[in-house]
């Protein structure tokens, strides 16, 4: 996929649901014709026909051409490549470039949004984080130290019919936390739409800023790890997570002494057979 940064372009807020839908359909997008990309995203074509001029292209045809000859430089790989050989790289430089994704992060986060995520965690009887790939980490990291605090919250399988596995646990009231980074995945649609039908609030932490789905029972948190072609980093999401934690144990305090209390009494009832510290 080949998109200009949004920091170089000022869009209109139908521009940007546009250029949400591109980057979520990336390599796929040779699929959809202009009336396609209308339809989905609830833009008129006029403006989806006048938007390929907008970030530098004559028409959709010459976006798509442009995509064809940048089709290989989003790999995995090459990214990280990129990373590697770039003659800045150096681990104390990519500090700065951590630390500007978690001021970036800190400047996306809505004060408000930030409040009601907090109170979603504190008050859904039930809690099911979903990842997939790099964000599998987030969701465990999620539940390890939540569940110190005594909030029922696990994960839902990430991929695959499995996932309806976990859906057979939740119910009315309980709370999905998704991570959706870089493009929409097929279980992400599947689980927007149960929790829809089955009044289960969401919330969605996202590094996509403009989405073409809007939902009443979903929150969106915004997160930054880099631009399209860079290694993408998970410090920006990271620093949304142990914010959220922190937060969650300083609300409950009562609650998270009591419990990490009692983890520490086991350890030390048991340190015998399983000592902390291993030599």
């Amino acid at each position: 996929m080949y998109l200009p940064a949004l920091t170089d372009i000022q869009l209109t807020k139908n521009e940007k649901v546009i250029y949400d839908f591109l980057l979520s359909k990336r390599q796929s997008i040779f699929m959809y014709t202009e009336v396609d990309i209308s339809n989905i995203t609830g833009v008129s074509q006029p403006t989806v026909s006048r938007f390929w001029k907008k970030i530098g292209f004559s028409n959709f045809k010459d976006f798509k051409e442009k995509v064809k000859e940048n089709n290989n430089n989003s790999s995995p790989s090459l990214k990280f490549n990129s990373l590697l050989n770039s003659e800045k790289f150096h681990y104390k430089n990519y500090v700065d470039h951590s630390i500007s994704l978690i001021e970036e992060s800190a400047q996306k986060i809505n004060e408000d949004d930030f409040n009601k995520a907090i109170d979603l965690f504190v008050n859904s009887n039930k809690i099911f984080t979903h990842g997939i790939g790099p964000a599998e980490f987030l969701s465990s990291l999620l539940i390890f130290r939540l569940s110190r605090f005594g909030l029922n919250i696990s994960s839902l399988p990430s991929n695959g019919q499995e996932i309806y596995e976990g859906l057979l646990h939740s119910e009315e009231n309980d709370l999905f936390v998704l991570f959706l980074f870089s493009h929409y995945h097929p279980e992400t649609y599947v689980l927007l739409d149960y929790a829809k039908k089955n009044n289960i609030k969401v919330i969605l932490i996202t590094d996509i800023f403009i989405k073409p789905i809007e939902q009443e029972n979903m929150l969106t948190i915004y997160v930054s790890r880099g631009e399209l072609f860079e290694f993408h980093s998970l410090t920006g999401p990271l620093f949304l997570i142990e914010s959220l934690i922190v937060s969650i144990g300083m609300l409950r305090e009562k609650q998270s002494l009591s419990k990490l209390k009692k983890l520490e009494k086991m350890r030390k009832d048991y340190e015998e057979f399983i000592p902390r510290n291993l030599k």
